[in-house]
């Protein structure tokens, strides 16, 4: 499994549609009907973030997350699936255990905080 996620990572950076910016913040996951896990977001993109946790879900797994968006004062709901896992405390790149989501659909205002957000992280080149 180790070799798989280290093959997908390296195709995920080349298939990146922008870069990830280092953003750390509280955030609630759960797949649906089952109760929240607590977990912490790492590095965030455009089109998904990771998220630190010992315990990351299967790939795949569909999730729902909750989180405030950077520079954002509320908080938004984000769907999205499991597409790559770190079962490693820190792996040889230097990424904590966990996984990287893939946005889904997103509710138009909660996108437009998460891309407002990405932006000013993105002017500031660093995140928080």
């Amino acid at each position: 499994m180790r070799v798989a996620n280290e093959l997908l990572t390296e195709g995920f950076e080349q298939m990146r549609r922008s870069e990830r910016l280092a953003y750390g913040c509280p955030l609630l996951f759960s797949a649906r009907e089952v109760v929240p896990t607590f977990g912490f977001t790492f590095n965030i993109s455009e089109g998904g973030l990771f998220v630190r946790t010992l315990t990351p879900p299967p790939m795949g797994t569909a999730l729902e997350l909750k989180f405030t968006p950077p520079f954002g004062r509320g908080q938004v709901w984000v769907e999205g699936n499991v597409a790559w896992r770190s079962m490693q405390r820190v792996n040889p790149r230097g990424v904590p255990s966990g996984f990287g989501l893939s946005y889904g659909e997103l509710p138009v205002a909660d996108g437009a905080a998460l891309a407002a957000g990405y932006a000013e992280l993105l002017a500031n080149k660093g995140g928080v």
